[in-house]
């Protein structure tokens, strides 16, 4: 135990200075720590770049000049456990990049409920099948000690998610524990999955038409994707349930062979976004968005994960995450909203998203006082 809290009190020190750094656990793993030495981080406004390279990547949802895909190219890699003899000789962290507007950074009940109405209405009315619309919640920021007690928590927690806290100076520091694999590979054989709808653990009642649909309208888009691409020995399951911590999803899993290596970056480029973060059909979902959010997502609901090492690459999309800043943290959450959506329930689904990470950051809070 002591060497752990040696390897969390270390790379706690590092979360004040501008080396960037990735600490993060595949689901069913041990936590990783990767460091790069020297500035500046490689990064492109197309992702596409990025992906036949090998290191940590950490992609927008919309890539832009001042919110691009960022690529950290590891000079050391620690497993925990091990000793991590790591000097801070980087200058003091600046406030990161952000294009967030102040005033809009948190989302008011009565605005999202009235915003909701409006666009469930446009969604009876038009072709638009699905548009995730997602909300923020801005919370106090914790100690960095504390931030790493919060990793190491989501950790025991939610032993099959993605978990991770991603530090990339200029471009901010984010963490998070996502449920959703966009794609998982060992050599040529790949798996994804099709992650929507979601209701309170425990549920008693059958799935109702509006997840049933809305986890359908997600299914057929990656079926569609990955036959384009003309993948081998597709096999899809059936839905099903998908526990991680007090929520359920729909889930359906693709298993399947890539035909050639270079296959798996133009499928992911077409896979991301899919309707399960942006909604169907895309480029009307994306407008919606823009109409309807009231803040900037830069990198929630884009994906991230370590890319060709070890003859591995495994992505998870941005989900269940926080972006942390000198003075706050800042939660996103979201649902998917089709025309039998009910808004008041839809509120209700993106605060029982919220609770997974804002119970670990009250629970030490309340400790710390």
């Amino acid at each position: 135990m002591k060497s752990n809290n040696s390897f969390y009190q270390n790379i706690s020190s590092l979360l004040a200075t501008n080396q960037p750094f990735v600490l993060f656990r595949l689901p069913g793993r041990q936590s990783q720590l990767w460091v790069q030495n020297t500035l500046p981080l490689q990064t492109s406004t197309n992702p596409e770049k990025l992906l036949s390279s090998t290191g940590f990547l950490f992609a927008p949802f919309i890539s832009s000049i001042k919110v691009p895909a960022i690529l950290l190219r590891p000079d050391s890699i620690y497993h925990e456990g091990e000793p991590l003899p790591i000097t801070a000789n980087f200058p003091m962290n600046k406030e990161p990049i952000s294009t967030e507007d102040e005033k809009k950074i948190e989302s008011n009940k009565d605005t999202y409920l009235n915003n909701l109405g409006h666009l469930i209405n446009i969604l009876k009315d038009g072709e638009v099948e699905k548009v995730v619309i997602s909300r923020s919640t801005k919370v106090e920021r914790l100690t960095n000690d504390l931030l790493m007690k919060v990793y190491t928590t989501l950790v025991f927690d939610y032993p099959q998610a993605f978990v991770y806290l991603a530090h990339l100076p200029p471009y901010g520091t984010w963490m998070g524990a996502t449920p959703e694999t966009l794609i998982s590979c060992q050599g040529s054989h790949c798996h994804t999955m099709a992650l929507a709808g979601t209701r309170v653990f425990g549920s008693p009642e059958k799935w109702g038409t509006k997840e049933t649909e809305e986890q359908a309208i997600v299914s057929r888009y990656i079926l569609e994707i990955v036959q384009k691409h003309q993948v081998q020995n597709l096999q899809v399951s059936e839905p099903f349930t998908s526990t991680t911590g007090n929520l359920e999803h729909l889930c359906t899993r693709f298993e399947f062979q890539l035909p050639e290596p270079d296959a798996l970056r133009l499928l992911i480029n077409d896979l991301h976004p899919t309707p399960a973060v942006c909604g169907f059909p895309l480029e009307d979902a994306l407008k919606l968005i823009d109409r309807f959010e009231a803040h900037h997502r830069e990198y929630y609901t884009g994906y991230l994960g370590p890319v060709h090492f070890d003859d591995q690459t495994h992505l998870f999309v941005n989900l269940r995450c926080m972006k942390i800043t000198p003075s706050r943290m800042v939660l996103y959450t979201g649902g998917g909203i089709t025309r039998d959506s009910v808004a008041e329930n839809e509120w209700h689904e993106t605060s029982a998203k919220a609770h997974s990470m804002l119970s670990v950051i009250e629970k030490f809070r309340n400790l710390a006082v």
